[in-house]
């Protein structure tokens, strides 16, 4: 879930926009309403609104008659998603991803021997790193060598979430209102086409990692809804997107 301080940057940067013309606007939003919408003139007024559900865009940005979903994050955040691996481990089989590979991600999110978590032992990030090491190397290799898995988990966890009916995201903004980096759709998909994703050696998908919101080694199991819900993130989040955006062509339509 967004921390406080992420749901605020989110308000703050939709009210230093919304009602106002484009030239009473601060420099670094104008740029970045000039990069979406390349037709608005000063004297347009924007709307702008942060939304107030659980979809994958926080905020919108509306000139005459188009509105443009954007994706906000700040500071160091690099959470993407979270959801219930069962539920991830459907997905996934829904778009063709081996048993061997499904069970390898179950163990290593779990980390008891078991791929329902019924094990009594967990173990700890190293542990799991060298007893699983090949069976994790396997399954990186499938997913990873599957140009059409790793767009659909980019999909899932940062463009639209769950709900093939949800709204999805135009724009990526990782920043404040003073000062941030914005990247489209067209130029993150270019950038996670052209990578080779293989290199890794952690459980990933991709740029996206993957790892339970908590394992409970050697505690006490407190939530089993805790244990059962996987959480997934992009390393370097702020970085990659500062380079994506220079490096790629932008394209001011959506996706």
């Amino acid at each position: 879930m967004p921390s406080n301080n992420g749901l605020l940057n989110e308000l703050q940067i939709a009210g230093s926009i919304d009602g106002k013309k484009l030239c009473e606007i601060n420099l670094n939003l104008q740029t970045m309403i000039r990069m979406i919408f390349p037709g608005a003139s000063a004297n347009d007024v924007i709307e702008s609104k942060q939304y107030d559900d659980v979809y994958k865009p926080d905020i919108y940005i509306k000139w005459h008659d188009q509105v443009r979903n954007i994706s906000v994050k700040m500071g160091h955040s690099n959470e993407v998603h979270s959801e219930e691996i069962t539920s991830f481990i459907e997905f996934l089989r829904s778009k063709g991803v081996s048993q061997e590979t499904l069970d390898t991600i179950l163990l290593n999110h779990f980390g008891d021997g078991t791929t329902d978590g019924t094990g009594t032992k967990r173990m700890n990030t190293m542990e799991l790193t060298f007893a699983y090491k090949d069976k994790i190397k396997k399954a990186n290799d499938e997913l990873n060598n599957n140009r059409d898995v790793i767009m659909a988990v980019f999909e899932r966890t940062m463009v639209q979430g769950l709900d093939p009916q949800a709204r999805k995201v135009d724009y990526f903004y990782f920043g404040t209102p003073d000062y941030g980096n914005l990247t489209c759709y067209h130029q993150i998909s270019t950038y996670i086409h052209k990578k080779c994703w293989t290199y890794f050696n952690c459980l990933h998908i991709g740029p996206i990692f993957l790892k339970p919101r908590a394992r409970y080694v050697d505690k006490e199991i407190v939530s089993e809804y805790r244990r059962h819900l996987c959480i997934f993130y992009w390393p370097n989040l702020a970085e990659d997107i500062d380079y994506i955006g220079h490096r790629f062509t932008f394209v001011s339509t959506p996706n």
